[in-house]
């Protein structure tokens, strides 16, 4: 990256609760068939924690089909500072035997986001989106993410959750990390 290009900033927290002082976007994967969000993975914290997000998402999706095409975004706001984004890059839902994430749809869903979030001035937040239930490989969309947000000057912060961490014996004993 050059000298004043934006980064993928990395840090241990929850994504539904963004840090920093400027506006925020928070974005999520969701699948192109249902526009009820499920009850596992970030979704489900995002649905408790913003209630609106998710009945103004399934309004949106209700009122045309070609809203829940892959590839496109949804966007709402929940508060003076932060916004949430919805991407249609999972196609389908429940077990699958091959990831359900589709990258193109993803990177276009990205660059709708790059675009709502300079215009707003905002950061984009998010977990290792499309790596839960979608099945992806983190490796690929952090790509997409440097190509589309980085790309077009918006910085990136990604949260993993602490206890996500793997928990390593030693000499015996579980003990967890201060970090």
């Amino acid at each position: 990256a050059s000298a004043g290009s934006p980064e993928i900033t990395y840090l241990k927290g929850n994504a539904l609760e963004p840090r920093g002082e400027a506006q925020k976007v928070i974005v999520h994967v969701v699948n192109d068939a249902t526009p009820n969000w499920g009850g596992r993975g970030f979704v489900a914290g995002l649905k408790q924690k913003w209630p609106e997000a998710q009945r103004e998402y399934r309004n949106w999706a209700e009122a045309s089909r070609s809203h829940l095409r892959l590839g496109q975004v949804h966007v709402v706001r929940v508060s003076d500072d932060v916004s949430i984004a919805s991407a249609v890059a999972q196609k389908g839902y429940g077990p699958s035997s091959k990831p359900r994430i589709r990258y193109a749809a993803l990177e276009e869903c990205l660059a709708k986001v790059a675009d709502v979030a300079r215009g707003l001035h905002a950061m984009v937040h998010m977990p290792r989106i499309g790596c839960g239930q979608a099945g992806g490989s983190w490796f690929i969309v952090e790509e997409l993410i440097a190509s589309t947000l980085l790309g077009s000057g918006v910085p990136a912060v990604v949260y993993d959750l602490a206890e996500r961490e793997p928990i390593l014996p030693i000499q015996g004993a579980l003990i967890p990390s201060m970090a």
